[in-house]
């Protein structure tokens, strides 16, 4: 028989086991929430570095820091103590007003003698977030004598910037995980001239191994051989540039022939003022244009901007040598080759030859077709900026009638046309075009040129 005694006993034990259970998944989510992994609370062992080791610890509920460093008794251990304390208030300031309920953060690092002079420190940061772990390295390079950090961002020269510059770029259009980024005009500002992209790098043998963050979703590995660039670099990494440097440079473009492209191009050049203004937007946004040059402007400082035409990726061609109309001329042989005998041989020492034409006001004679050794180029869209010399009609010219694989006629030796194109290159680029070269497009969408014929557009 059972009582109400038995039953208040059964009552009081179903309570008591409730409580316990309750106590014990209280315990554990307490438990877990301060758990820490034993391999973050281990400390490394730096005997090999013949150093003791310090710290700057914080611990509490909320959050935990130990940013471990060597002590050293000289300027070198100053810098390091200096650097690794600026760290540690950074994570502190970080990760104050953090929702988190649980934050762990351990810094380790990493010494490293280059060479006599030379030393690189790595922090190797571990974040524990709500048990969820990430990490992340930063790197720096201290002149062991005098125990100066290194401004990484101006060791480079601007022929290094320009190289890793477009190489960053180029890798970055062909990474599909990135190409929808790389391609607009934020991207292509943020990468322009940018020193501070290529600041926390170490070395990994003769290879400079990058790591580029906040500038697409995911962080961005670029790796540069040393040996090809050693000279552009003010510091020595042991490592000598074992590459000569090319007599011209030619940069290694990419174009996405599934994307959308238009070529610019000027006519009547090279203009020592305008022209340069021009190819320092194209830089600034990976594009490139094709002036076709005249060939009686080729003065000294005209060579000087046509080989900056080259080395920034553009294309050179001729637009005759000294701008008669040929349809009416029986002895072409001057017009067709002089200009390219000049850029060939004087401006870039027999490293550069013109591929394509365009004849002065586009006229073009039966005679003219079987002599010429190029493919005429004319356009499929006239901006009439040499007759209106006004940049908004310009503009609106262009950006209005703009479509893939128009060839756009401009002319750089006018002002106007100058101020009209600076602005029309990032707004072909933000419209999601490419901007690249009649050789480039032509190519891309699979056109094959032939001496003599005309094209004025990449059908």
């Amino acid at each position: 028989m059972i009582t109400k005694k038995t039953i208040k006993k059964k009552k009081v034990a179903i309570i008591v086991i409730m409580f316990a259970i309750l106590c014990g998944i209280s315990a554990s989510i307490l438990l877990a929430m301060n758990y820490v992994p034993e391999y973050l609370l281990e400390v490394k062992d730096h005997k090999e570095e013949n150093v003791k080791l310090d710290a700057f610890k914080k611990v509490s509920n909320h959050l935990s820091i130990m940013v471990y460093y060597p002590k050293i008794d000289n300027e070198l251990g100053n810098t390091i103590k200096e650097v690794s304390e600026k760290l540690y208030n950074q994570v502190l300031e970080d990760e104050a007003d953090s929702e988190a309920k649980k934050i762990l953060v351990r810094v380790d690092y990493t010494l490293l003698p280059i060479t006599e002079e030379l030393i690189n420190y790595r922090f190797e940061i571990t974040k524990l977030v709500d048990g969820i772990e990430s990490t992340e390295t930063e790197s720096l390079w201290i002149n062991k004598n005098d125990g100066n950090l290194i401004d990484t961002s101006l060791i480079y020269d601007d022929i290094a910037l320009r190289l890793m510059t477009q190489s960053l770029r180029t890798q970055c259009k062909q990474d599909v995980d990135l190409q929808d980024v790389a391609y607009t005009k934020e991207f292509l500002e943020k990468t322009d001239k940018n020193g501070q992209l290529f600041t926390n790098f170490i070395l990994d043998g003769n290879t400079l191994v990058y790591k580029i963050e906040n500038l697409a979703p995911k962080v961005i590995e670029f790796r540069l051989d040393l040996t090809t660039i050693a000279s552009h670099i003010n510091i020595y990494f042991g490592v000598d540039q074992s590459i000569p440097d090319p007599v011209v440079y030619i940069p290694n473009r990419y174009v996405d022939p599934n994307r959308p492209m238009v070529a610019l191009t000027f006519d009547d050049g090279p203009h020592i003022t305008n022209t340069p203004q021009i190819l320092e937007v194209l830089r600034r946004y990976d594009s490139a244009a094709t002036f076709f040059v005249v060939g009686n402007r080729i003065t000294t400082k005209g060579s000087a901007v046509i080989l900056d035409e080259i080395e920034s990726g553009s294309q050179v061609a001729s637009h005759s040598y000294s701008h008669p109309n040929m349809a009416k001329m029986k002895n072409l042989d001057e017009q067709f080759y002089l200009t390219s005998q000049k850029v060939y041989e004087d401006v870039s020492q027999w490293c550069y030859q013109v591929t394509a034409f365009r004849p002065p006001y586009g006229a073009i004679s039966k005679r003219m077709r079987e002599a010429s050794p190029y493919p005429f180029i004319m356009w499929s869209i006239d901006t009439l900026d040499w007759k209106t010399r006004d940049v908004q009609s310009t503009i609106n010219e262009t950006m209005n009638n703009a479509k893939d694989g128009d060839i756009i006629l401009l002319h750089d030796i006018h002002a106007e046309s100058k101020d009209a194109a600076i602005q029309i290159i990032p707004m072909l680029i933000e419209k999601g075009f490419q901007v690249v070269t009649v050789n480039e497009m032509m190519s891309a969408k699979g056109i094959q040129m032939e001496n003599g014929k005309s094209y004025s557009r990449a059908r």
